[in-house]
């Protein structure tokens, strides 16, 4: 056996680009190509399926943390962004809504300043319950996220939470 016929044999072990390296007749330009090309484009499929994971964890991670906020025993001022303040009990449906049930807003259009002036003076607020309008919309109110400023869990001691029990015992 000379030493020339055992370098020609191809070992099994051997990958497909050290055959392709020492006999470049095996395979033609293209097919070299094809062989770069597949770990890249592996590494792309990969690196978009760990982003799109990523904030996709991060969404839903931030959902739960909104929602785990809210004490579903009590309360909540929601303080949207065209100045308005409705009192109630908030929940979470869907991934761009909360809903407001058991809603009660202040009479006066300026309610940050009645909500302050009111509780200074120790006088409960003038709440009005939702369904007692002209119109009688239904006691529950559908809020698009992103009108949401922030909400605040009210206290039951609080002149709010005193105002919504006195509404209540009516």
């Amino acid at each position: 056996m000379n030493l020339r016929s055992q370098n020609n044999t191809t070992p099994v072990n051997r990958g497909l680009s050290d055959v392709i390296r020492t006999n470049p007749s095996v395979a033609s330009p293209r097919t070299t190509k094809k062989l770069r090309k597949i770990p890249k484009i592996y590494l792309i499929i990969t690196g978009v399926l760990v982003v799109l994971t990523i904030s996709a964890s991060a969404w839903y991670l931030y959902a739960q943390n909104v929602t785990r906020d809210i004490q579903t025993n009590g309360y909540q001022a929601v303080f949207l962004d065209n100045g308005q303040v409705y009192f109630g009990k908030l929940s979470r449906i869907g991934s761009d809504y909360f809903r407001l049930t058991d809603v009660y807003y202040f009479e006066s259009n300026n309610t940050a300043q009645t909500a302050t002036t009111s509780a200074t003076a120790n006088v409960a607020p003038n709440l009005i319950k939702l369904g007692k309008e002209i119109h009688s919309p239904q006691d529950k109110m559908d809020i698009n996220k992103d009108k949401i400023l922030f909400f605040e869990n009210i206290s039951q001691d609080g002149a709010v939470g005193k105002a919504i029990q006195n509404n209540k015992n009516k």
